[in-house]
């Protein structure tokens, strides 16, 4: 419990969010993270740049809690800001257990100062009251691993789109997911490195 407690006090620090945002550890409401029982898997290589990796990956179904926003991508550090107390504060209260990191979830490739419907939530095992839900189905997706920071992959998007081009993504919905990576030091408390993009396949 102390470790996930930590783990999203650091998230809120890093996005500038008071100290006051994060719980006290050793309350049995405080949020809870559970093992998500379809594995994650990182498998094929397909291609390699200066500024991120691009390799198959598979994820599981995700309850993605949050809310959408008519903005431009140029926005989401801001949306995490200003949402992130609000839903911890009620994931505490309504013991919901949190299944993955904060996820932005676009509905395009994001462009420059192009307006879009921009999704930011946390996955969670349950929906929670004042907050509306998106259901990502089980999938196969190109994982772009960055060097870039949530909220600031921007200067990516373009690239990637033009190296996947030639593998093709298909005519059903795909999915542009933004997540942070994480790794966990000696003291077992979860770090904040860079960031993941999701391109369903």
């Amino acid at each position: 419990m102390r470790y996930l407690l930590l783990s999203f006090a650091l998230v809120s620090v890093f996005w500038g969010c008071s100290s006051d945002s994060k719980t006290q550890s050793g309350e049995s409401s405080s949020p809870e993270k559970q093992p998500i029982s379809d594995t994650l898997k990182d498998e094929g290589f397909v291609k390699t740049d200066k500024n991120y990796f691009i390799r198959e990956s598979h994820r599981p179904q995700m309850l993605v809690v949050g809310k959408s926003f008519e903005t431009t991508p140029e926005s989401v550090r801001t949306l995490i800001t200003g949402m992130n107390r609000a839903l911890l504060d009620d994931i505490t209260a309504q013991k919901a257990i949190i299944q993955g990191a904060i996820t932005v979830i676009y509905e395009k490739a994001p462009s420059e100062n192009e307006k879009q419907n921009i999704w930011v939530g946390i996955p969670l095992d349950k929906p929670l009251k004042g907050w509306n839900t998106v259901k990502i189905p089980a999938q196969d997706y190109y994982k772009i691993q960055t060097n870039s920071a949530l909220g600031e992959t921007m200067p990516f998007w373009k690239s990637v789109m033009s190296d996947l081009a030639e593998k093709g993504l298909g005519n059903k919905k795909t999915w542009f997911l933004e997540m942070p990576s994480s790794s966990v030091n000696a003291e077992m408390t979860s770090e904040i490195t860079n960031c993941n993009l999701f391109i369903s396949k």
